[in-house]
């Protein structure tokens, strides 16, 4: 059966997060050879746009979803999310781990947590996931992997 990939798209000038899936049937993203357009389709006004690059930011969803401590399986991490992996080194030691916190991107056609250090894959048998925020919504908080984040999608333009 065939998903339709969910996006969201982040616009500094309304300081928000428009998340485009079958949840939210009133955000609409057209693309077209020009770029892209997100559209509010209930009132069919343009909300953002790809040529206001500076200002907003057009996220893919993962096929990934982070784990809360208690096994419970969460939202879908996406593009731009601030994620903490966890890996036991002995399965079953909690004191026997390591962590690293990055923000998710696609580097060489795998997502992966990027620390701007070191970059390893967002997917593992043996690891959690926790999404700990986005560099958008959190810029504050997550300044450098803000940066990062900005740094990576400039070079794969």
């Amino acid at each position: 059966m065939f998903q339709i990939p969910e996006f969201r798209v982040w616009d500094d000038r309304y300081d928000k997060m428009f998340y485009v899936n079958k949840r939210n049937p009133n955000i609409s993203l057209e693309f077209s050879s020009n770029g892209w357009s997100l559209e509010d389709a209930k009132t069919a006004c343009l909300i953002t746009t790809s040529h206001r690059k500076e200002r907003s930011a057009l996220m893919r969803a993962t096929d990934q979803v982070y784990t809360a401590e208690d096994g419970y399986m969460g939202d879908t991490i996406f593009e731009g999310d601030v994620v903490k992996q966890r890996t036991e080194i002995i399965a079953g030691d909690p004191f026997l781990t390591t962590d690293i916190t990055g923000v998710v991107v696609m580097l060489e056609g795998e997502w992966v947590i990027d620390t701007g250090m070191t970059a390893r894959p967002l997917f593992s048998e043996v690891a959690t996931n926790e999404k700990c925020g986005n560099v958008f919504e959190h810029r504050d908080i997550w300044e450098e992997l803000y940066d990062r984040y900005v740094q990576l999608n400039k070079e794969s333009d």
